[in-house]
């Protein structure tokens, strides 16, 4: 056997061993209430954005909201606003 094959192997040995012990390594992730001081967000999206006027925006801008983006190729807007 060559030197390159023998690596090769080595290398697919290594990373299906990683590769079976990850979950075993990496604690599971769950969702937890956010630490105190950090910023909470609420978010309302719009799917029909082309019915919202200058004026309907000016009046979510002074509720707080405040214009996140386009979403869906710009068919939907959303707004985020602290909770």
């Amino acid at each position: 056997m060559s030197k390159g094959f023998r690596h090769g192997v080595g290398f697919v040995i290594a990373f299906v061993i990683g590769c079976a012990s990850a979950p075993l390594v990496v604690p599971a992730i769950s969702a937890q209430p956010a630490p105190p001081g950090v910023q909470r967000w609420e978010y309302s999206c719009y799917r029909d954005a082309s019915g919202l006027n200058m004026e309907q925006m000016n009046q979510y801008g002074a509720q707080g909201w405040e214009l996140v983006g386009p979403r869906d190729q710009g068919a939907e807007l959303c707004f985020k606003r602290p909770m």
